[in-house]
């Protein structure tokens, strides 16, 4: 049997978004990327997203965290970690958490550790011979 999640990336930053999107293809994982707010949206609310990973400074005009408010003021349900650039004592990190994000992890984040929060999140084994298995 094939387990495919679908992970969206949202960041604008095009090296680590390609980077984060090889990594977890690797590993079995469908994955969208945007830093477009109609796409981002639109993804979301498809209800074929099943965690998104947000950077939270996005643009000037455009939030992660703002994001996650619109997308839960929506209905959507869909898991968020975010991704920052700030201290993780940072009050913005704080309000993510606070809003209902999963997880919030500083850049540059341990891939193992993402991976590990990620699969958990979407009760996966974390382990990548198991995660191999789901293909």
């Amino acid at each position: 049997m094939r387990v495919t999640k679908h992970l969206l990336i949202i960041e604008d930053q095009d090296v680590l978004s390609e980077s984060l999107s090889r990594r977890f293809t690797r590993r079995g994982f469908e994955v969208s990327i945007s830093a477009n707010r109609d796409d981002i949206i639109a993804h979301v609310t498809s209800g074929k997203i099943d965690l998104c990973l947000s950077d939270i400074d996005l643009t000037e005009s455009l939030s992660g965290l703002d994001i996650f408010q619109q997308v839960r003021a929506l209905g959507s349900k869909v898991p968020f970690i975010f991704l920052s650039g700030h201290d993780e004592t940072s009050a913005t990190m704080q309000s993510a958490l606070d809003l209902g994000a999963v997880a919030v992890f500083t850049k540059p984040t341990d891939f193992g550790v993402l991976l590990q929060r990620v699969c958990s999140v979407l009760n996966l084994p974390s382990d990548s011979a198991s995660l191999a298995a789901l293909k």
